[in-house]
Parts: C-alpha cells; structure tokens; sequence
C-alpha cells in the first residue's frame, strides 16, 4: 500500500489550473492555467516562487496537456490557436540543451486531436481524437488508426513504463472506468468498476501502481491502484476537489491539482508506503 504524507501547497493564485506533470529536468512542474480568456501553459519551481508561462512569447488560445519526448528532445501539448486560424490540435517543439523552445509545428492536426504522447520507446504516440475515441500513430504522425472500444467516449491514455500497456479511462460499459490495452488492440482489461466515474489514470515510474481521479465517495479524490486493478485506495481524502495526479520520475513525489485551500492550486505530496491500508492521510 502506498499513501500521500501531507501536502506542501506550491501555487497561490486560485485559478483554474490543469493537467500537471513533472518537468524531466526535475526543478519545476508544468501545468495549464486560466490566463484572462486563455488556457495557457504554466510552470512553478520544485523550490517556490511565482509562476511563469513556460512560453512568455506564444499567444495561443488553448495550451494543454503537455508532454516530453523520451529522450527529452521535444515537448508537445494541445492547442487551439484561437483567432489565427481556430486549429485544434497537438503541437510539437525542439526542446535546445539551454531548455529553450524552437521549432514550433502540429503533430497531428485537422480533426481536433488531443491529449498525445510518445511511447516510453519514442516509436508511436497515443493521443485522442474529435469524436473521443483513442487511437495510435507512429511517432511520425503516420499510421494513425483507432485503439479500442469504439462506443462510448475514450479519454486520458497512458503508456506503462514498459511500453507494453495502456491505460485510458473508457465510458463504453456504461460508467466512466478506468482499462488497460496493448498497443496491438488485444487485452483489453477493465480495472476499476465503480458506481461513480474513474478517470485520468497515470501509471507510477517503476509500473508497479497507477494513481487516478475517482468520483467513488461523491467527492473527486486521487485514489491509487495496482496496474493489476488490485488494492484500490484513496490517497488524498480531503473535503475539497483532488485530481489531475502527476507522479516524479522516481516515484517518491506526486503533484495533483485541490481546491482544498478554497481556489484550483497545484499540491506536491511525498509518496510513501504503509503496510496498514486504514492509515492514510486524512486532511481537516
């Protein structure tokens, strides 16, 4: 069993805020926030301090889900860029040894894609598409074909750290859950079958849990599973709204986003195992 030591609050600024990863790099996290009338792209140190957009010279409309390439060479997120042309769809970018962005292009674009990575290999992506459905590519936009359930709506996929498996929420026997896939198409396993919706599954670095939102106890609360489906707890327990849950590379951090502080900020906990599951943390 794992659970969350008490939260250290790393934002103030109460706005919405979003889809929170760790950087690679290891000193700040990335994360989409409201701007005025945008959703901008947004970072914060591991140490404090204020946050800064990750790119001050952009003025898209939408910045969201963001994510690293394997060998740390490139960064895609999704966009809208708004009153330019009103695409929608997964930008990509060089990312230089100075940390610097160049090199701005779509990835994939012309049917509202979202929500794309690499696999830990570098060879495909997995991203989403306009109708909600997963789907698969190779990592040169190529070969793009659906994955998966084609009823219901299909969100938020994740590759194990193995590259072998898949995790995505799916709605497609009825209620939000959360199931894994290979890459192939075969295996599909369901792993939480709860009464209220499972969603934004994110496997841990070593494969071994898979930290996700849950809407079980009427309140939306990170929860943490095995990638097996087994051991299913609540990790935060908190009055307020808990989600979006990142994991550090090495396991022993997660970030998540709360109102428990009573506006959208983002939280960083210390990640530690217990034996007894009955004593996690539990916040007043």
């Amino acid at each position: 069993m794992i659970h969350l030591a008490e939260p250290r609050r790393m934002t103030s600024s109460e706005l919405v805020k979003q889809h929170v990863r760790f950087d690679p790099r290891g000193d700040r996290l990335v994360y989409s926030r409201t701007v005025g009338p945008l959703l901008t792209l947004m970072t914060v140190d591991l140490s404090g301090g204020e946050e800064q957009k990750l790119f001050p010279d952009r003025n898209d409309f939408i910045e969201q889900h963001p994510a690293w390439s394997p060998d740390r060479r490139q960064f895609a997120y999704t966009i809208s860029d708004g009153h330019r042309t009103g695409r929608v769809g997964v930008m990509k970018c060089d990312i230089g040894e100075d940390g610097s962005f160049s090199n701005f292009e779509f990835w994939f674009s012309g049917n509202q894609y979202t929500y794309a990575s690499w696999s830990p290999d570098g060879k495909r992506a997995v991203l989403v598409t306009q109708n909600r459905r997963m789907a698969i590519a190779d990592a040169d936009g190529k070969n793009l074909k659906v994955l998966g359930p084609v009823e219901g709506i299909q969100g938020q996929p994740c590759w194990s750290p193995d590259g072998t498996t898949i995790a995505f929420s799916s709605s497609h026997l009825g209620n939000q859950d959360i199931f894994t896939i290979q890459p192939d198409g075969s295996a599909l396993t369901r792993l939480t079958d709860s009464p209220r919706s499972d969603f934004r599954p994110v496997f841990s670095p070593t494969g071994e849990w898979i930290a996700f939102t849950s809407a079980r106890t009427g309140n939306y609360e990170i929860f943490a599973m095995r990638s097996d489906g087994s051991e299913q707890h609540n990790l935060t327990n908190h009055e307020g709204l808990d989600d979006h849950a990142a994991w550090n590379e090495t396991g022993t951090q997660m970030a998540f986003i709360s109102t428990r502080d009573g506006g959208y900020d983002v939280y960083l906990a210390d990640v530690q195992s217990q034996p007894d599951s009955r004593k996690v943390f539990k916040s007043r």
